[in-house]
C-alpha cells in the first residue's frame, strides 16, 4: 500500500520484517528523496536497485538494529504547548478529556502534535485529528485501526509518523488516502 502513496518524499521504515523484495514495491514512489531503513532485513545491494529506478532518491540510510525508544510519559496535565522557532508543539501526555479537549481546540496555528503511551489511545487520536496540524507523531501500544482512521478528516496533515503493534494494513490504507501526506515514518511498537 505504501507505493500508492506517491506523494511521498521521506520514508522511514523501524523495526519491520521488510526485505528488498518488499522494498521493490515501492518504484511508485517517484518523489521519494530520503529513506531510513532500521532493524529491516533490507541488503545495501536492494537499496541500491531501489535508487537506480527512482531519480529523485537522493539518500538512503540503512541502520541494522532499531533504537532506545522513551519509557511512558511523564505525570499530568495531558497536554502542553511550547512554541519553538514561531511554531506551535503540542504534546499530549494522558487522556483528553472534555474540558481539556475543548480548550485545546482554542489553540490555533499548531503546528505539530506528538502523542505517546497514556496520551495515544484511539479515542485522542479521534479528537486531535479535529484539529488543523502539519505534523503528527503517534507512538503506542494500543493504537489500532479504528484511530489511525480517524485521520482521513484531516486534510492539512503533511507527516506522520507511526509506532503501533496494533496498526495493520488497513491503517495503511487509510494513510495512503490522505491527500497532503508528503512524510511518513513506520515504526513496530
Amino acid at each position: 500500500y505504501l507505493g500508492s502513496i506517491t506523494s511521498l518524499t521521506t520514508l522511514s521504515i523501524s523495526d519491520a520484517a521488510i526485505t528488498d523484495k518488499g522494498l521493490e514495491k515501492l518504484k511508485a514512489l517517484t518523489s521519494l528523496r530520503y529513506i531510513s531503513l532500521r532493524g529491516t532485513r533490507v541488503t545495501q545491494e536492494g537499496a541500491d536497485r531501489l535508487k537506480k529506478v527512482l531519480p529523485k532518491l537522493s539518500s538512503v540510510r540503512i541502520t541494522p538494529n532499531g533504537f532506545n525508544r522513551a519509557i511512558g510519559p511523564p505525570a499530568a496535565p495531558p497536554y502542553t504547548v511550547r512554541k519553538i522557532g514561531g511554531k506551535k508543539y503540542v504534546y499530549v501526555k494522558s487522556d483528553l478529556t472534555d474540558p481539556f479537549f475543548k480548550k485545546l481546540q482554542k489553540e490555533t496555528d499548531i503546528y505539530s502534535v506528538s502523542m505517546s503511551y497514556g496520551g495515544a489511545t484511539d479515542e485522542n487520536i479521534k479528537r486531535v485529528s479535529q484539529i488543523p496540524m502539519k505534523k503528527l507523531s503517534i507512538r503506542s501500544e494500543v493504537v489500532s485501526d479504528s484511530g489511525i482512521a480517524a485521520l482521513k478528516k484531516n486534510s492539512s496533515l503533511k507527516a506522520l509518523t507511526l509506532s503501533s503493534p496494533l496498526v495493520t494494513d488497513q491503517s495503511v490504507q487509510t494513510i495512503a488516502s490522505l491527500p497532503s501526506i508528503t512524510s511518513l515514518c513506520l515504526q513496530k511498537a
